[in-house]
């Protein structure tokens, strides 16, 4: 797939040194010791550059792009999922007071999935670089990433990696489901042993969907959700891809864009694919785009989809304004090709059935926003707010803040959230963000977030904390 171009971002030098930085301000309460009720402290974890990033766990050469991120509940074993590449890679622990194995130490986060190796499991069929032969980590990219606690639904077939204690086939529920931006999606299972001493694992993951599969489909997955019974997958699809990377490309060239929610069942066909079902749910107009004034032709500055997730029992849709074609005529949308500019991003909350139930009031403060979390009761000045991450914050000065946080009676944004000395916290190329689940994948009350700083070219996982006064 050809390069994903977006409006400039920051040079290396920059990336390199201010990936963390601030600009703009704003007043906000103070805690009883003095400390801004709305700052917060980062640590970055896991990145692909020790020198430029200081990670404290671990530097992973491969860990480009770091995009979606995903836990299990509170009560089930299992991992911090963050997809970077052609990979994901899992992490356990972060758990104050705690020492969650095979951590060694109370409070630490440490890599583990045994008995594979490695702590990641791959994506096979990855689109590969010509000239090198190897997968191509630059241009295409893992983006979103669900949990599903259903065990009869996405039933999929696979064989687990030595040095797994039984490697005959696994026919089970996905535990997680993976999307792409060239439109496969990807799922994983595992299986408990009998005594429950360990897993049976893959190291790979099993291809479920590709749009590349139809020739007028071509559609590029940038988010994905799953309804709280497990029984629908959603994915952000963000216009097909009618340059030359997309089979049959030229044929769909003149295909009315479809940029949009996509909706598939829990059951897979005879063919181990997932079946699609979009056109039946809400009689076919199910997340109907209530910004664009003809959402069946998007034109170049509309605001579409990007990213779509399950908050409590309600969807959100983060929509990014779609750049304009530079090899077409004026209005003409560039798929996969997002605006970074203050106001350019708006949020609407959809019910299961793809219902609008309401457009939240931003006030300008969205700049191609991407991830979403809804912070607990002990997150500081920002607890119980909806926060939302502007990816596209970084680049253009970030005078709005990474992070904004809405408030949830009202549906408004409040505030951003800071940096102790009360500038807006900016977070470069902030992507998937979710708070732990308190037991063995991070605290309760700490935002877990995934990033690619240098435009894409670099990744890291990390932690925003309101720290104790």
């Amino acid at each position: 797939m050809a390069r994903i171009a977006r409006f400039s971002r920051t040079t290396t030098a920059l990336a390199a040194s201010l990936w963390l930085s601030a600009c703009g301000g704003g007043g906000s309460p103070t805690d009883s010791g003095h400390q801004r009720a709305d700052s917060y402290v980062m640590t970055p974890f896991v990145a692909n550059d020790a020198a430029a990033y200081s990670p404290t766990l671990a530097a992973a050469p491969a860990f480009q792009d770091a995009w979606g991120i995903a836990i299990r509940p509170a009560g089930i074993p299992g991992h911090f999922w963050v997809v970077a590449g052609n990979k994901t890679y899992e992490y356990v622990g972060d758990v104050t007071g705690k020492t969650v194995a095979p951590c060694t130490t109370a409070g630490a986060l440490c890599a583990d999935l045994a008995p594979l190796a490695a702590n990641t499991v791959t994506f096979p069929g990855w689109p590969v670089d010509i000239a090198t032969g190897n997968p191509d980590i630059a241009n295409n990219h893992s983006t979103g990433v669900v949990f599903n606690g259903t065990a009869t639904s996405f039933v999929i077939t696979q064989t687990p990696s030595a040095p797994s204690a039984n490697t005959t086939s696994i026919t089970a529920g996905a535990k997680f489901l993976f999307a792409t931006n060239f439109g496969a999606i990807y799922a994983w299972t595992e299986r408990k042993h009998a005594d429950g001493s360990g897993y049976d694992r893959a190291d790979t993951a099993v291809k479920v969907f590709d749009t590349r599969d139809d020739s007028t489909d071509c559609g590029q997955f940038y988010g994905l959700a799953i309804s709280p019974t497990s029984d629908r997958l959603y994915a952000a699809d963000f216009g097909r891809d009618t340059r030359g990377a997309c089979n049959n490309a030229p044929a769909i060239a003149s295909v009315s864009q479809s940029f949009r929610i996509r909706v598939f069942d829990k059951t897979l066909g005879g063919d181990g694919r997932l079946q699609e079902i979009t056109s039946t749910v809400n009689g076919g107009h199910a997340f109907t785009n209530p910004f664009a004034a003809d959402a069946a032709h998007i034109v170049a500055g509309d605001v579409v989809p990007w990213n779509i997730q399950l908050v409590g029992t309600h969807l959100f849709v983060m929509y990014a304004q779609v750049q304009q074609d530079p090899a077409q005529p004026v209005g003409t949308p560039w798929p996969a090709n997002e605006v970074h500019a203050p106001g350019a991003g708006r949020l609407a909350e959809f019910d299961l059935d793809g219902k609008l139930v309401a457009v939240w009031n931003d006030g300008g403060t969205l700049n191609a926003p991407w991830g979403i979390a809804l912070a607990p009761a002990d997150f500081g000045g920002l607890s119980n707010t909806l926060l939302v991450g502007n990816f596209g914050d970084y680049d253009d000065g970030g005078d709005k803040g990474a992070i904004t946080a809405f408030d949830t009676g009202s549906r408004r944004a409040v505030n951003v959230a800071r940096n102790p000395d009360g500038t807006p916290l900016l977070i470069a190329g902030i992507w998937g963000m979710t708070f732990g689940n308190g037991d063995t994948l991070g605290d309760a009350n700490a935002l877990y977030f995934a990033s690619a700083p240098n435009d894409e070219a670099d990744g890291l996982f990390g932690v925003l904390r309101y720290p104790a006064p």
